[in-house]
């Protein structure tokens, strides 16, 4: 998603509108493994400290290819996202919105490896306190964090891109036989 259409970053300004685009239990991981409930709470008790109205943020179509656009409109009209999905972090950071990612798979899993393995800081349910959340968010207002951004979006296009072409290569190699 960060490689199609990427917006430009957003100036830092006051969370006013927070974005919660939390993912629920991850049975596939195991039992154990699956932090949800742990990274709800770390979550919740951050946004009570900070203040700020919330908007539960969606990322599942459901079925209906007309809702794309409807998830991202909802995606730019928020000052922050908060999430534990792999596909929310992505379409935040396309969007330009600033984001605070967390996985909540014990040891890390998607969200770690997609949006820490292009650069961008995750946070791990378990070990992250309220005051950690707390503190990211109040990074995320800084003047860097659009030059953050942009980074991010250039390293998603450049994967894009990469991936792209060997998809391609693999094609034509697989054509001349």
């Amino acid at each position: 998603l960060a490689g199609f259409r990427p917006q430009p970053p957003r100036a830092p300004q006051a969370m006013q509108r927070i974005g919660l685009c939390l993912r629920h239990a991850q049975r596939e991981y195991g039992a154990d493994a699956s932090l949800h409930d742990a990274a709800d709470a770390l979550v919740r008790a951050a946004i009570n400290m900070l203040g700020g109205t919330v908007v539960v943020l969606d990322t599942r179509l459901h079925g209906q290819i007309a809702k794309a656009q409807a998830i991202e409109h909802a995606f730019e009209a928020v000052d922050l996202v908060i999430t534990t999905r792999m596909h929310g972090g992505l379409l935040s950071l396309a969007k330009g919105t600033p984001t605070l990612a967390i996985d909540q798979i014990r040891d890390g899993a998607k969200v770690r490896s997609v949006l820490g393995g292009l650069g961008w800081p995750v946070m791990q349910a378990g070990v992250a306190t309220v005051a950690d959340v707390v503190d990211q968010v109040r990074q995320l207002c800084s003047d860097d964090v659009p030059r953050r951004i942009a980074e991010f979006q250039r390293q998603a296009c450049n994967r894009h891109a990469a991936a792209e072409t060997a998809v391609l290569d693999a094609l034509q190699r697989m054509w001349q036989r």
